[in-house]
């Protein structure tokens, strides 16, 4: 028999096994590289320019893909490293 090969995880395993993050602003968020199939047409828009301009999803305490740029902002002031990741 070959040898299982480990499948990416899911973005509901993905947020679940994430540490929910805080930044000094108070802004709760998580980083994720899935997008969720049940988000509508516009959080998948905002998710897919996440993972093109950070490499990750940048979600909110529910969930959702971040889209306030101030929000964005701060917490890529936190995390500089993101914003070597995918050429932002």
């Amino acid at each position: 028999m070959g040898r299982a090969t480990a499948l990416p995880l899911t973005f509901e395993k993905q947020v679940k096994n994430n540490n929910m993050k805080t930044t000094k602003y108070g802004i709760e968020y998580q980083l994720t590289d899935a997008i969720n199939e049940r988000w509508m047409g516009y959080h998948k828009k905002v998710a897919e320019s996440h993972l093109t301009n950070y490499g990750v999803v940048i979600a909110d305490e529910y969930g959702n893909p971040i889209d306030n740029q101030f929000d964005i902002d701060q917490i890529l002031d936190e995390n500089p490293q993101l914003l070597t990741r995918k050429g932002a």
